[in-house]
C-alpha cells in the first residue's frame, strides 16, 4: 500500500525539485535608489502617490546637507537580462514635491529625480541595479530661482 503512494508521489517530489531548481533567476527587478545631498540645503522629498504606493514608500524622507537616502525595491517581476532602460524612477510615474527654504516645486518626468536618465546608473548583478541622484547646490539653487509650484 505504501509502495502505492510512493509510486505515485515521488514524480511530483521530484518534479516539484526540479521546477524550483529550473526557475528561471532573471524573472524579477531589483534597484538601490541612492539619493545624495550634497549640497548646502535641506531638502524634503515626498512621493505623489497613489494610495497603493503605500505599501512600496512608507515614508518620506528628508536630505541634510552631506546625507544620503536609500530606496531598496525588490520586485519579483522582470524578464532576463533588464538594462537601465528598463526600470523607472520611483518618482517618474507619479512625481515628485521637494521641498527647500519653505519652498515647494513638483518634480515631474523627465526632469530631477522622476526620470532615469538623471540618474548615475551602475549594474549591480542580473536584474540588480544602482541608481544615484545627487543634489547639488546648483540645481537647488535653480529651483529656488523659480516660482513656488513650478516644475523643474
Amino acid at each position: 500500500m505504501w509502495t502505492t503512494h510512493l509510486k505515485f508521489s515521488a514524480p511530483i517530489f521530484i518534479f516539484s525539485i526540479l521546477a524550483t531548481a529550473c526557475a528561471k533567476k532573471d524573472d524579477h527587478s531589483d534597484a538601490d535608489w541612492i539619493y545624495v545631498n550634497q549640497s548646502k540645503y535641506k531638502i524634503l522629498i515626498q512621493l505623489d502617490r497613489e494610495p497603493y504606493m503605500d505599501e512600496i514608500f512608507k515614508e518620506n524622507f528628508t536630505l541634510n546637507p552631506g546625507t544620503k537616502h536609500v530606496l531598496e525595491i525588490r520586485n519579483d517581476l522582470g524578464f532576463p537580462n533588464m538594462q537601465v532602460p528598463d526600470f523607472r524612477s520611483p518618482y517618474q510615474g507619479q512625481g515628485a514635491t521637494i521641498t527647500v527654504n519653505n519652498k515647494v516645486f513638483k518634480i515631474t518626468s523627465p526632469n530631477g529625480i522622476a526620470h532615469t536618465i538623471n540618474y548615475q546608473s551602475r549594474k549591480l548583478g542580473d536584474n540588480y541595479f544602482q541608481f544615484t541622484y545627487t543634489f547639488t547646490n546648483e540645481y537647488i539653487e535653480k529651483l529656488l530661482e523659480q516660482k513656488q509650484e513650478q516644475t523643474l
